[in-house]
């Protein structure tokens, strides 16, 4: 699974979708119409114009083949991304303002340090909760 940096998503997000934040990473979700956004919370989802040039430099080379299948570009099962991105050489881009493209904020799981610590910060929260007189 590739993942996208708020620094290179920063320059295509749209207003009325979740903003990125710096330092924070975003995985693909979907590249769609506007009909197909209604599936996803604005609140949630980060929506972003793209140019498929770009676009592809951010999506695995399967992920990348659905989009261009979108596109109505052929492309062959087993291209590579770089051989995808020179078929875009003719491809209308101006027919491409419609589709956006959805990210969603990568969720990084807590350490095994930082669960046990959790734990212990609540046991100990529970136990003095527990020793106070009501």
């Amino acid at each position: 699974m590739k993942f996208s940096t708020a620094k290179f998503l920063g320059d295509f997000v749209e207003a009325h979708g979740q903003q990125v934040q710096s330092g924070e990473t975003y995985h693909y979700v979907d590249h769609t119409d506007n009909i197909g956004l209604l599936a996803y919370p604005k609140n949630t989802y980060v929506f972003a114009s793209i140019p498929l040039r770009d676009l592809l430099t951010q999506v695995t080379v399967s992920q990348a083949q659905l989009v261009m299948k979108h596109h109505n570009i052929s492309c062959g099962t087993k291209e590579s991304l770089s051989a995808m991105q020179a078929r875009l050489q003719y491809h209308n881009e101006l027919c491409c303002m419609q589709n956006k493209t959805v990210f969603i904020k990568r969720l990084v799981k807590p350490t095994p340090t930082e669960r046990w610590r959790r734990h212990i910060e609540a046991k100990s929260k529970s136990l003095l909760d527990a020793s106070e007189p009501r």
